[in-house]
């Protein structure tokens, strides 16, 4: 980015310490997050569980900056809490937001009369909310053109900023699932980062005995033969180790899973499906300058391939976007999702009937941050629910979520029967796979 952009943003980012904003969601642990992202760059918040407490916490407090509303609540939704808030406000106080899984269209036809500041799609990044927040005030240098309602979708592209610290790094991936393989690999590749996998932390810690020379390991927190923080835990306790940076990639948001990675000794802690932007970020503020200086081909530019919103089921936009806008990786992502994820029903209820809990928790762990990356973004939040009842050994309540579950991914399978190509386009970057090997 140009020197004028780059201070401009410091500017803008100054701009939000201080303001308030109020989260509107009845689910604890996505407010739990949002909150943590504005909270990260100084946003005081507050929150209201319901549409109801919202506009009750509006009448008696101070004006707020933004109100960010959740589409789907029981009793009043986030279309008409948003609707009785606009009616409510005076001026140009405060700016109201909408978050939604839905596809752009579908929210367009709902909420076309609203009068809305902006509307988000989810799954919201802290790069897109922190986007989204800028352009509702009309800051510069997001100002919005006079009667456009600015839709923020995804991130932006790789920092060349981030690209020139990171290029020729070398990482070692501990991650068991291909297909979040593939994408972190190629994600990385594009910064020009060289991406050595293992399967699990017993490879890990074995890489590492006959390949020292890493400069950060991206660890994986469920993973069969040695999860992630037992893994950490073992090359914390050799002193070869203890300094080597160890990254937390987890498809839980959940405060007390980056409470046990940061425990077991890992230096960071970083959500599925990855965001390229704060898993470049994160990485490069832990990768020392000295030793990423390594020569290396410049990385390509992303490819920019348009392709249509998908169905409520499939926001194929999203999945593209978590691609860089390669379409034939986000195909071979959505193909391998299909073969692998179909028979998910019967794997996890077969490893529930026979007692396999830590089995149990890796399949809905895999799903989970699979089903985000892709954009099946009501799959995902019904995984989250999920992982609630397991991280609280409610297996009744578990078992209870299957049906729902799989009529969710039921639907997702067909609208990627229909999404996809009828042959698999050819990759545009074969060397990432030979960089992705080992």
């Amino acid at each position: 980015s140009s020197p004028a952009r780059a201070l401009s943003r410091s500017w803008l980012a100054a701009e939000l310490e201080g303001q308030r904003a109020l989260l509107v969601d009845d689910n604890p642990h996505a407010i739990d997050v949002l909150a943590r992202m504005l909270e990260s760059v100084g946003v005081e918040v507050d929150r209201a569980s319901s549409g109801a407490a919202a506009l009750e916490i509006v009448a008696r407090s101070a004006p707020f900056t933004w109100i960010v509303v959740d589409w789907k609540m029981p009793g009043m939704d986030g279309v008409e809490c948003a609707r009785r808030l606009i009616e409510g406000r005076s001026g140009d106080q405060p700016s109201i937001l909408l978050i939604t899984a839905f596809g752009h269209d579908n929210v367009a036809r709902a909420v076309a009369d609203l009068g809305l500041d902006g509307i988000l799609q989810k799954p919201v990044t802290l790069s897109s909310l922190y986007e989204c927040l800028l352009q509702v005030r009309g800051a510069p240098p997001f100002k919005a053109a006079p009667g456009v309602r600015p839709i923020v979708r995804g991130g932006p592209p790789i920092d060349a900023g981030l690209q020139r610290r990171l290029a020729g790094a070398r990482v070692l991936l501990a991650e068991d699932h291909p297909l979040n393989r593939e994408l972190a690999c190629e994600l990385l590749s594009r910064a020009g980062v060289q991406v050595e996998v293992v399967d699990n932390g017993r490879e890990a810690i074995d890489r590492l005995e006959r390949d020292p020379d890493f400069d950060a390991v991206l660890m994986d927190c469920q993973m069969p033969v040695m999860d992630g923080y037992a893994a950490t835990r073992a090359l914390r306790a050799d002193p070869r180790w203890q300094r080597l940076p160890i990254i937390a990639m987890t498809a839980s948001a959940f405060a007390d899973d980056r409470e046990r990675a940061l425990a077991s000794g890992m230096n960071a802690h970083i959500t599925k499906p990855l965001d390229v932007e704060v898993l470049l970020r994160t990485l490069g503020q832990w990768v020392d300058g000295a030793r990423a200086a390594r020569p290396t081909v410049a990385p390509d530019a992303p490819a920019s391939t348009p392709v249509a919103p998908g169905e409520p089921a499939l926001d194929t936009a999203a999945g593209l976007a978590r691609c860089l806008g390669k379409t034939a990786l986000y195909h071979r992502l959505l193909r391998g999702f299909r073969e692998g994820e179909a028979d998910f029903p019967a794997r996890f209820s077969a490893a529930l009937d026979e007692g396999r809990w830590p089995d149990a928790l890796r399949i809905a762990h895999d799903l989970k941050g699979l089903s985000g990356t892709v954009g099946a973004h009501g799959l995902s939040e019904s995984l989250q629910s999920l992982q609630t009842h397991l991280a609280e050994n409610d297996v009744d309540a578990a078992r209870a979520e299957l049906p729902q579950i799989a009529d969710e991914l039921t639907r997702v399978l067909r609208e990627i029967d229909a999404t996809l190509l009828p042959e698999a386009t050819p990759d545009d970057n074969p060397a990432a796979d030979s960089r992705a090997t080992g």
